[in-house]
């Protein structure tokens, strides 16, 4: 004799849906995914090296822009006019000349030049340029429109040749090294406060050349 509970199961069963599921065709099922193959590890450390090498160029590079755009603030800085004072000094009976100083750039090499070679990519002639500014000149004319005609300077000195930057009242002396030697190169400026600012712009100018010694 069945007992309620099993009554009870037969009603579950009797009432439970029975689901039906499509089938699918062969040719109307999706193709598999496909699957990407496993990188090996000397793969994946070259895959890192790549991108660390993009990493230290893009930050390469934004140093020497960087450094360039300090060293030609600096310069343009330096430009104007002033009086020279003579190597043997006013007390002689020499007179301060007048005088139009300016920083110039150095040459560009001669691989750049060419118009036949190949142009260079942003990181070449970014370093190329901080080369020719170690090779640049602080340089003075008699006037400024001798140095707009691009006339021969009447003096120059290296600027990597530049050791010293001190002032005097209203002047400003240069020690640098010529033939081997130690020598000074004097300007006067209109005021005290102008000779400090400039002082400071050469200053500031040396030490962004020697930063490119490790960029170039």
């Amino acid at each position: 004799m069945a007992t309620w509970t099993d009554l009870l199961c037969c009603r579950r069963q009797e009432a439970a849906p029975i689901i039906r599921r499509p089938v699918v065709e062969l040719e109307d099922a999706d193709p598999p995914a496909h699957v990407e193959p496993q990188k090996s590890a000397l793969t994946l450390v070259h895959d890192w090296n790549n991108r660390k090498k993009a990493s230290l160029k893009y930050q390469g590079d934004y140093v020497t822009d960087q450094i360039i755009d300090e060293i030609e603030d600096a310069a343009s800085m330096l430009e104007g006019e002033c009086k020279k004072i003579p190597k043997t000094g006013i007390a002689t009976g020499l007179r301060a000349q007048d005088r139009y100083i300016a920083v110039v750039c150095g040459p560009m090499g001669q691989a750049r030049m060419s118009t036949t070679s190949v142009p260079a990519d942003e990181e070449e002639e970014g370093q190329e340029r901080l080369r020719a500014w170690r090779r640049g000149r602080l340089a003075y004319w008699e006037c400024e429109d001798s140095f707009k005609k691009g006339e021969t300077p009447r003096g120059f000195v290296d600027l990597m040749a530049i050791s010293k930057a001190r002032s005097e009242n209203a002047d400003v002396i240069l020690t640098h090294r010529q033939d081997g030697q130690k020598s000074d190169l004097s300007f006067r400026f209109p005021n005290q406060t102008a000779a400090e600012t400039w002082k400071e712009n050469i200053r500031t100018l040396r030490k962004a050349l020697d930063r490119t010694v490790m960029h170039v």
